[in-house]
């Protein structure tokens, strides 16, 4: 019980120091376009509920799920190999879909679990599926009830990257964030 305290409080604090940082960001992005730079818009309406800086010219107007600023547009978990646990450093990523899903309560997810090409097929799968669950169970912690997330795993049939070394290896160790509507 400690623990799961003490994982809720750092999701949390991940949560707010993931707000913070992206305020920072106030330049326009390389190849805007020419009436990008005219003058800062308004993101009321963005559904960003402030995920993305409020004021931030950069971002004005973008849908948060794709704006390279924002940190919702991080939509794979990364996972260490043979392991099913969020790593810490992919937790503030997790905790901005869970804020996100609370501002949109009509917004529905789908976690897909995936792994590496090593193992058989069987654990693969079940390994996958830890991980979705991984990622389902800290956002549920976060406040986003369970009948608006799904998760499945593909195992090791779905590889963003398809070399046999460790570097394709752990592009492959992941759970994705996809948004069903």
């Amino acid at each position: 019980m400690k623990t799961l305290r003490l994982t809720a409080l750092a999701g949390a604090i991940a949560l707010v120091l993931a707000g913070c940082s992206s305020t920072s960001l106030d330049q326009q992005p390389a190849g805007a376009g020419a009436g990008a730079t005219a003058t800062p818009t308004s993101v009321s309406g963005s559904g960003t509920s402030g995920l993305n800086g409020g004021a931030n010219a950069a971002g004005a107007g973008l849908n948060p799920l794709t704006d390279p600023h924002n940190i919702l547009s991080h939509q794979s978990i990364y996972f260490e190999f043979n392991k099913s646990v969020i790593p810490d450093n992919e937790i503030a990523i997790v905790s901005a879909h869970a804020r996100f899903l609370v501002d949109n309560p009509t917004r529905t997810v789908r976690i897909e679990g995936n792994t590496d090409e090593r193992g058989t097929a069987e654990y693969n799968l079940a390994l996958g599926q830890r991980r979705a669950d991984a990622v389902r169970s800290r956002l549920e912690l976060l406040g986003v009830p369970a009948s608006r997330i799904e998760s499945v795993s593909y195992g090791k049939e779905h590889p963003r990257a398809l070399c046999h070394e460790e570097k394709c290896w752990a592009e492959n160790r992941r759970a994705d964030i996809v948004y069903t509507n």
